[in-house]
């Protein structure tokens, strides 16, 4: 989608978890019914594409309380949903006109600012997010049991039971989330969503009306490149190359939204 890279920045810290967790890999053994995700080396991991998920739809979530209008909590026209705006995208694309695509694609009345920074089917998302590996030598999982509730009796579920494989709290992974041609109202935006995560307002996994998925990012650091100056000292010179963005600066493009 973008011709010219403009700026990258790379946001680091640790997700830890407040209360235990599950996200599931579809798969049971003879222990369980459910195991959690893991690695190559059999240590649980957080798949990036999940939290990714609980990130855009945390913002989704305020962005819409703010005014920002998400076309997936709202009935605004964004090219995400409108045919016709499918269309005009497809034909500025075939026309190669780069500055109508940007105008375009800045423009909140045809595509949304959430689906502009996270993308969609038809737009490529400016964000990536590694999977998250854990960051303790070693994490004991354990077995938790359930049972199935009638949701008209409220009572639990004749032949209902079931148990599935968490990951203890306490555990530590490794975040890192990359963003590319941010906007100031992308960064906004994604302040918004890593402040709550910041402040332990964040849930991950399966199972979170039970409790489970709480978790809190810590030890945030960001880092980026905004210039051709500073993309080649970043070729160059690799980390050493980047600035630093403290954290008050970050979290105080906030207040562009509100």
């Amino acid at each position: 989608m973008f011709e010219r890279l403009e700026n990258r920045y790379f946001f680091r810290g640790e997700l830890v978890l407040e209360n235990e967790m599950h996200i599931g890999s579809g798969k049971g053994d003879g222990t369980t019914d459910a195991l959690v995700v893991k690695d190559f080396s059999d240590k649980p991991i957080i798949p990036g594409s999940s939290l990714r998920g609980i990130l855009r739809s945390t913002i989704e979530r305020i962005a819409s309380s703010l005014g920002k209008n998400p076309c997936m909590l709202t009935s605004i026209n964004c090219v995400t949903n409108s045919r016709v705006l499918q269309d005009e995208f497809k034909k500025l694309l075939e026309e190669k006109d780069s500055s109508k695509i940007m105008a375009f694609l800045n423009n909140n009345s045809k595509i949304c600012p959430v689906c502009r920074l996270f993308g969609s089917t038809v737009v490529a998302s400016k964000i990536r997010v590694t999977d998250l590996l854990l960051r303790n030598e070693r994490s004991n999982t354990s077995i938790r049991h359930g049972v199935g509730i009638n949701r008209d009796t409220e009572t639990s579920q004749d032949k209902a039971k079931f148990d599935f494989e968490v990951v203890p709290r306490g555990s530590r992974f490794s975040l890192e989330l990359i963003g590319e041609n941010l906007t100031n109202d992308d960064l906004a935006l994604l302040a918004v969503g890593i402040q709550e995560m910041s402040n332990g307002n964040f849930w991950i996994g399966g199972n979170t009306a039970r409790g489970l998925g709480k978790c809190r990012l810590e030890k945030l650091e960001i880092k980026y490149f905004s210039d051709a100056d500073r993309l080649k000292k970043y070729l160059r010179d690799g980390e050493k190359g980047l600035d630093s963005l403290p954290l008050n600066e970050f979290y105080a493009c906030i207040n562009t939204l509100v």
